[in-house]
């Protein structure tokens, strides 16, 4: 449970809104900002593990691992709250980048083995840390606020 609310595209900016920080907001701009905010999260980790796939040798292809994997194993031993986030966003931005500027090697680059990883993580976010989100996605669309906006 922990590794899908660390992960997931849950924001502060809905914890804020739904204990009324902003004061009050149209549904139309809770709407907005959780389409923006849940579609680009969802870009940036896609082109960032595609940008991890066919990055130029293999230490650039595990040192995300490796700072995210030990940083993780570090959170889940010591019981942490899945609210201090990993700045997961910060270290895929530059694989996203490059993913996007040699957008050419992707087909080349997404050969053999390259693959494997980074599929593996997205299938994990797509069936862990999404399905946690989705019931505060839901009720930040119908009600503007979370299910239980004081949680930690």
């Amino acid at each position: 449970r922990t590794s899908g609310l660390l992960f997931g595209p849950d924001s502060f900016l809905f914890k804020k809104i739904s204990r009324g920080a902003y004061g009050s907001i149209s549904m139309t701009t809770i709407r907005l900002l959780l389409v923006a905010s849940v579609s680009s999260y969802m870009l940036v980790a896609l082109a960032g593990l595609t940008g991890i796939a066919i990055a130029p040798g293999r230490v650039h292809r595990l040192l995300p691992l490796v700072v995210v994997g030990s940083v993780f194993v570090l959170h889940i031993a010591a019981f942490t709250s899945s609210r201090h986030r990993l700045p997961i966003i910060a270290l895929l931005i530059p694989y996203a980048a490059y993913a996007i500027t040699h957008w050419r090697e992707i087909p080349g680059g997404l050969r053999g083995r390259r693959w494997f990883v980074p599929a593996v993580i997205l299938v994990w976010f797509l069936a862990l840390c999404l399905p946690y989100f989705f019931s505060d996605a839901v009720s930040l669309w119908a009600r503007g606020t979370y299910v239980n906006p004081w949680r930690p």
